[in-house]
C-alpha cells in the first residue's frame, strides 16, 4: 500500500519526538528536546504537559535572552482563551 505524502510526513513527526522523549529520559534538561516535545504536547491540546515542559526548560534558558521570553510567552498562551 502506497502512504501519502501526508502520511510519511506525520509518521516521520512521531518518530523525531519519540526519539526526543527518549532524550529527555537520560537528560531531562536537553533544550532541543523540552522545545520540541513541548511543541508537540501544544499542538496535540496538551496543555498542562507542555507547560510543564517549557517551565522545565526556561530553567534551563538566561532570564534576560528572547529564547526566554519567547517560551514565557508560549507558557503564557497556553493559559489564554480560545
Amino acid at each position: 500500500m502506497r502512504r501519502s505524502w501526508r502520511q510519511g510526513r506525520s509518521s516521520s513527526r512521531t518518530q523525531s519526538v519519540n526519539a526526543l522523549r527518549q532524550v529527555l529520559k537520560t537528560d531531562g534538561s536537553n533544550p532541543t528536546a523540552l522545545w520540541f516535545v513541548g511543541l508537540a504536547e501544544s499542538q496535540a491540546n496538551h496543555a498542562p504537559e507542555a507547560a510543564a515542559l517549557w517551565k522545565q526548560l526556561l530553567t534551563e534558558l538566561q532570564p534576560d535572552t528572547s529564547a526566554y521570553r519567547a517560551v514565557q510567552a508560549r507558557i503564557e498562551s497556553l493559559a489564554a482563551p480560545k
